[in-house]
C-alpha cells in the first residue's frame, strides 16, 4: 500500500530496490489471536478478509497492545498494517507474513485503487518524491489546484505532531528543512518544496502535505 521510491537511481551506490509491501493493509479488525511469539490479525475491507502473520521479533515500528481487547468488546477499529512481505510461515500458510512491520490505528482507509497519487516531481535527474513513513497513510484523493496540490494524511496518534512525525522520513529521503512557522513547516529538495501543515485535531481534519505547482527560483530556502 505504501511503496518506496528511492532517490538514488539503479546502479548507483546505496540504491535500494523497491520492497514488496502488502497491498490491502488497511481495514477493520475482524479476527485476532496472539501468543508470546506472534499475532494473527485479520483485516476486512470491501468484503475481502485478509489475515496477517506478524511475529514480534520482526516489528519495525510499533503496534497497539489492545487490538484483541477492543475486538472482544465490540469496539470498531480501523488498522493500517505496513511492512515487507516474505514467504508465508509454515504454521500459518494462508496468512501474509511481514517483516519490518508497523501497525497503526487510522481514522479512515484509502481504497487501494486510489493510493497512486502522491507528492512527486519529475526533473532532469529523474523522479523526486516523498513516501510517508510506516504507520501513516494518505486519506482520499489529493485536492488539485492551479498553484498547488494538497494531500491529506493520517498517522494515527502521531498525527498530533505531524511535522515532527514526518521530519525523519523527509530527511532520510533527501529533503532539507527550511524552518517552521505556526503550524507549518517547509522542506526543500533542490528547487522543489513540500509544506507540512498540522491538522486541528478535530475528527476529519487531517494534517496535510502541500506540493506547489511551480519550482522555487533557487535551491536555497527563502
Amino acid at each position: 500500500m505504501l511503496g518506496f521510491e528511492s532517490l538514488i537511481r539503479p546502479g548507483e551506490p546505496g540504491y535500494a530496490p523497491e520492497p514488496t509491501v502488502a497491498s490491502d493493509s488497511c481495514g477493520s479488525v475482524t479476527a485476532y489471536a496472539a501468543d508470546g511469539a506472534h499475532m494473527l490479525v485479520t483485516l476486512t475491507a470491501g468484503g475481502l478478509a485478509t489475515q496477517y502473520d506478524l511475529q514480534y521479533q520482526f516489528v519495525g515500528g510499533s503496534a497497539p497492545t489492545d487490538i484483541g481487547a477492543r475486538l472482544a468488546a465490540g469496539t470498531p477499529q480501523l488498522v493500517l498494517i505496513t511492512g515487507r512481505q516474505v514467504p508465508p510461515d509454515s504454521g500459518s500458510p494462508n496468512a501474509i507474513s511481514l517483516r519490518d512491520y508497523n501497525v497503526a490505528r487510522v481514522a479512515a482507509c484509502t481504497p487501494t485503487s486510489s493510493v497512486n497519487p502522491r507528492p512527486g516531481f519529475v526533473g532532469a535527474m529523474g523522479r523526486i518524491s516523498f513516501t510517508l513513513p510506516l504507520g501513516c497513510a494518505y486519506i482520499g484523493q489529493p485536492v488539485v489546484g492551479s498553484d498547488q496540490t494538497t494531500f491529506s494524511f493520517d498517522c494515527g496518534a502521531a498525527s498530533r505532531d505531524a511535522r515532527g512525525t514526518l521530519a525523519p522520513a523527509l530527511t532520510r529521503q533527501g529533503w532539507t528543512s527550511c524552518g517552521a512557522v505556526t503550524a507549518t513547516a517547509t522542506w526543500a529538495n533542490g528547487t522543489h518544496r513540500l509544506i507540512v501543515a498540522e491538522g486541528s485535531g478535530s475528527p476529519g481534519d487531517y494534517p496535510t502535505l502541500t506540493q506547489p505547482a511551480r519550482p522555487a527560483a533557487t535551491s536555497a530556502c527563502a
